[in-house]
C-alpha cells in the first residue's frame, strides 16, 4: 500500500457527510425495527373480534418471557394468537430491553414455527442416511451406548445458555466425565479471564453518566442489548466525549465524536500510548492506584518508549489522537472509562487480545473509575443455587478435562471459566473423545477452521446433536434429537445483575408446533433414565426452579405469574472499592505474576498479533452484525431475507485500497491464501482501514435453510489455522492474511 492509503479518522461530521456512514448492520437493524411501526395500546382484555365474524373471536395471550436471539436474554413480552405466534415487544422492565428489542428480538420468533425445523429423533442407517425413530428407541440406544464406554471419554459442547448449562453440565457431570465446554472460549473468554485476572473482579461501565467514554473494538451500534445503543444515544446529549477505536467501524456513526481507524491488531498500542500519556501528564490517580493496586512503579516505568509518535507509527492513525484521547479520560476522570473488545469486534481476535482487554482496565484503574458513578462498577444481584432439596449432590470428578489442566502451564488464564473449547477440539480428533454430545452449537462452523472441526468431529466414533435445524454438525451425527423452540417451553430462572438486578425466567408462550420435539429437561430426564443415572433428574422443572430460588426470598408461584421479579440491591456504594480482591496478591496488579507465568509479560509490552501480514495481503477480520449471533439467527426467514436485501455477505474493503486494486463497489473479487480461495461481492466503503478486508461469519451454510440461503457468503474461518491462545484458550479469529483481487464485474 503507498502513503496515499494512510487513513485519517473520521469524525462525526464526516460521517454524517458519508453516504455510506450508517453501515449495512444498522440499515438492517432499522428494517426490522420499522415493521413494528408505533407500539400500540392494549386493554386488560386481550381478545379482539374479526371484521365480519362477530361471533368468532381470537385469544390472545400476553406472556413476559426471555428472548434467545443472543446470551443475554434480554425481556419480552409475547403475543398469541390462539396459541401461535402473532408479535412480540421488549419488556419495560427489564433492565437490558427496557421496552425495546434489537433486530434479532424482532425477527428470531420465525424459527418457532419454521417449516425447516427437525420435526423428529433421526438416526443415520448403515447407508448413511437418515430415518425416523421413536424417542422411546433413540434413549434407549444412546443410554445403551454410554453405559459401555468409558465415561471420562464423553465431550459435551453446548453454547452459553444459562438452561443448557445447567441441564447439560449436570447431565455430563453426574455420567463422570469432566468434559463440558461452552463457546465462551470463542466469544468472551479471554474478556472474562484477562480481567478477572487483572482486577480480581468484572467490571461494567455505567454508560447513564459517564462524560468520557472509550469503545475498543466494541460498536453499541452492533450491541445485542436494546438498553446500551439508547444509554450512549443519551450519553450524546449530556454532551459526552465519545471515542471509538477499532479497524472496522461498527455502526455508532450518529452519536460518536471520532473513530480512530487503528491498523487491525494495533489497538494494543494505542492503549499503551494512552496509558504513557496519562502518567506523562500527570493524569491518574495516584491514591486510588497506591490504595488498591500492586506493581505500578514498574508499569510506570514500562510505558517511557510508547510515545504518541510511537503509536502514530505502529497503528498509523495521527499521533494527536493519543493525546486527545488521553487528555479527555484524564481531565474526565473518574466519570470516564476504556470498554474492552469482545467477539462482535474482536475480543478473540489476536495473540496480543488478553493484553489488550488487561491494558483497557489497568488505564481504568489508573482513572480510579473503578466503582464510581459514571465509571465502571463490578455490580452484584441475587443468587440462584440449585443444589438441596430433591436435587441429588453430583458425584465428584477427580479426572481432570481435556484442555482444563488447572494448576499446569497449559491454558493458565482459563482458571474457572472452562477452559477452551477451541482447545477441546484436539481431544476430538486425537480419539480421547468416544462419545459427542452437541446442543445449541454448530460445532463445524462455530468454534474453529471448519475443515479441521468437520474432520475432528468425523473422528468421533458416536455422536449426538440436540438441535432445531439440521446444519454442518447434525449432519455428521448419529443421532439428531430435535428440542422445542424456546417459545414453547418453560426455562430455568437466572439472575440479571446491573444497576437493577432481578430474577428472571423464560415462561411457555406458544403451544407447542411440532409434537414430536421434546423440551431440553425431557430430552436429559430421557437420556439419564436410559444411561442408568436417572437418580441424578428425579425432579421436574418446577421442582428445579424452586430449589433454585430457595434462598432468594422469592415464592417460585410469584416468579413464574410474572416472569420477572425485580427490586434486590445491587451492591454498589459510590466510591467505596474492596481492601481485597480476588486476585493472587489481593489488590490490582499493574505487575502480574500470573501473566507473567502465562507466557505474557509481567506488565504490558507491545506484541503485535502472531501472523504477520505478507507483501499484498491485507488482514481477514472478522465479527457478528446487528442482526445475526453466530450462525443460528440466519435460520430465521425475516433475518436471512434483511441479510440478502442488504447484501450483508459483502466483503468490506478500503476505498484507497479498492482503487488501488480496480476493485468497485460490487465487484467481484476473490480472496485467497494458501488454504482456500473463495468469491465474495465488494462493499467498498471508508468505514475499515486499508490494511484489512472484513467478512461476517453468519453465512455460507451448507444447508438451503431458510430457502435461497445455502451459498450466501462465505466461511471466513476456512482461511485461518485451527489454533488457540496458549494463555486463555481463546480461538484467534483474526490470526489470518490473504490477498485480494477483482475477478469479474
Amino acid at each position: 500500500m503507498n502513503k496515499e492509503t494512510k487513513k485519517a479518522a473520521l469524525t462525526r461530521r464526516g460521517f454524517v457527510a458519508s453516504s455510506a456512514a450508517l453501515g449495512a448492520g444498522v440499515l438492517a437493524s432499522q428494517a426490522i425495527g420499522s415493521q413494528v411501526g408505533k407500539k400500540p395500546e392494549y386493554k386488560e382484555d386481550y381478545t379482539k373480534t374479526l371484521p365480519g365474524q362477530q361471533s368468532e373471536v381470537k385469544r390472545i395471550d400476553v406472556t413476559y418471557t426471555l428472548c434467545d436471539g443472543c446470551p443475554n436474554q434480554c425481556g419480552i413480552k409475547v403475543f398469541a394468537e390462539n396459541g401461535k405466534f402473532w408479535k412480540t415487544l421488549g419488556d419495560e422492565k427489564h433492565p437490558n430491553s427496557l421496552g425495546k428489542q434489537c433486530s434479532r428480538g424482532y425477527g428470531y420468533p420465525e424459527i418457532c414455527q419454521s417449516e425447516d425445523r427437525i420435526k423428529a429423533p433421526m438416526k443415520r442407517d448403515a447407508s448413511g442416511k437418515f430415518t425416523e425413530i421413536t424417542w422411546e428407541e433413540a434413549f434407549s440406544e444412546i443410554g445403551a451406548k454410554l453405559k459401555e464406554v468409558d465415561p471420562t471419554r464423553v465431550f459435551m459442547f453446548q453454547d452459553n445458555r444459562v438452561a443448557k448449562e445447567q441441564y447439560g453440565k449436570r447431565f455430563i457431570t453426574a455420567l463422570g466425565s469432566p468434559h463440558y465446554w461452552n463457546d465462551a472460549a470463542v466469544s468472551n473468554g479471554t474478556l472474562f479471564a484477562a480481567q478477572f485476572t487483572a482486577l480480581g473482579s468484572v467490571f461494567a461501565p455505567d454508560v447513564a453518566h459517564a462524560k468520557c467514554m472509550v469503545y475498543v473494538g466494541k460498536s453499541y451500534g452492533e450491541a445485542f442489548r436494546p438498553d446500551e445503543p439508547q444509554a450512549i444515544v443519551e450519553a450524546k446529549k449530556r454532551g459526552t466525549d465519545i471515542f471509538y477505536v477499532g479497524p472496522k467501524y461498527g455502526g455508532d456513526s450518529s452519536v460518536v465524536d471520532t473513530w480512530v481507524p487503528t491498523k487491525a491488531g494495533t489497538e494494543y498500542a494505542f492503549l499503551l500510548g494512552v496509558a504513557q500519556y496519562l502518567v506523562e501528564h500527570d493524569l491518574y490517580n495516584k491514591e486510588f492506584v497506591e490504595a488498591h493496586s500492586v506493581g505500578f512503579n514498574e508499569f510506570k516505568n514500562s510505558l517511557q518508549s510508547y510515545t504518541p509518535q510511537w503509536v502514530s507509527e505502529t497503528c498509523e492513525i495521527d499521533e494527536d489522537f493519543v493525546r486527545q484521547v488521553g487528555d479527555s479520560l484524564g481531565r474526565r476522570a473518574p466519570m470516564a472509562y476504556v470498554d474492552n473488545t469482545w467477539n462482535g469486534t474482536f475480543s478473540s481476535m489476536y495473540e496480543n487480545s488478553a493484553d489488550t482487554v488487561r491494558l483497557s482496565w489497568l488505564i481504568n484503574a489508573m482513572l480510579g473509575s473503578l466503582n464510581e458513578v459514571g465509571g465502571a462498577i463490578a455490580y452484584t444481584g441475587p443468587q440462584v443455587s440449585f443444589a438441596g432439596g430433591k436435587i441429588k449432590d453430583l458425584p465428584k470428578i477427580e479426572t481432570l478435562g481435556y484442555g482444563i489442566p488447572y494448576g499446569s502451564d497449559k491454558l493458565p488464564l482459563t482458571g474457572n471459566f472452562g477452559g477452551s473449547i477451541v482447545a477441546a477440539m484436539d481431544g476430538l480428533k486425537d480419539g480421547s473423545c468416544q462419545v459427542l454430545f452437541t446442543q445449541g452449537i454448530n460445532a463445524v462452523r462455530d468454534i474453529t477452521n471448519s475443515a479441521y472441526a468437520k474432520e475432528a468431529l468425523e473422528a468421533v466414533p458416536f455422536k449426538v446433536a440436540i438441535a432445531l435445524f439440521e446444519d454442518e454438525t447434525t449432519q455428521l451425527a448419529d443421532y439428531v434429537l430435535p428440542e422445542t423452540s424456546y417459545l414453547e417451553r418453560d426455562g430455568v430462572v437466572q439472575t440479571f445483575s446491573g444497576e437493577k438486578p432481578l430474577i428472571a425466567m423464560r415462561k411457555k408462550a406458544i403451544d407447542k408446533v411440532y409434537e414430536n420435539t421434546l423440551n431440553f429437561d425431557e430430552i436429559y430426564k430421557g437420556l439419564a433414565d436410559a444411561a442408568g443415572i436417572g437418580e441424578y433428574f428425579d425432579f421436574t422443572l418446577d421442582e428445579f426452579n424452586e430449589q433454585g430460588l430457595a434462598a432468594s426470598g422469592i415464592a417460585y408461584a410469584e416468579l413464574k405469574e410474572a416472569g420477572r421479579v425485580g427490586g434486590f440491591d445491587n451492591g454498589f456504594t459510590p466510591g467505596s472499592f474492596p481492601e481485597r480482591v480476588f486476585t493472587e496478591s489481593g489488590k490490582i496488579e499493574f505487575a502480574s505474576d500470573a501473566f507473567d507465568q502465562a507466557g505474557l509479560a509481567k506488565v504490558p509490552a507491545w506484541h503485535g498479533p502472531k501472523y504477520e501480514l505478507a507483501d499484498g495481503e491485507l488482514r481477514l477480520i472478522t465479527g457478528e452484525q446487528a442482526l445475526h449471533n453466530h450462525l443460528n439467527t440466519a435460520q430465521s426467514p425475516m433475518l436471512a431475507a434483511v441479510s440478502q436485501s442488504y447484501n450483508l455477505d459483502r466483503a468490506w474493503i478500503n476505498t484507497a485500497t479498492a482503487q488501488e486494486l480496480g476493485i468497485k463497489d460490487g465487484d467481484t473479487i476473490e480472496l485467497a491464501n494458501d488454504k482456500a480461495q473463495l468469491r465474495a461481492k465488494a462493499y467498498v466503503t471508508s468505514l475499515i482501514e486499508p490494511k484489512a478486508v472484513f467478512v461476517a461469519f453468519h453465512y455460507a451454510s451448507e444447508m438451503d435453510i431458510p430457502k435461497g440461503m445455502k451459498d450466501f457468503g462465505i466461511d471466513p474461518s476456512v482461511f485461518r489455522e485451527h489454533q488457540f491462545d496458549a494463555a486463555t484458550g481463546a480461538g484467534l479469529i483474526g490470526e489470518a492474511g490473504v490477498t485480494v483481487k477483482k475477478v469479474g464485474l
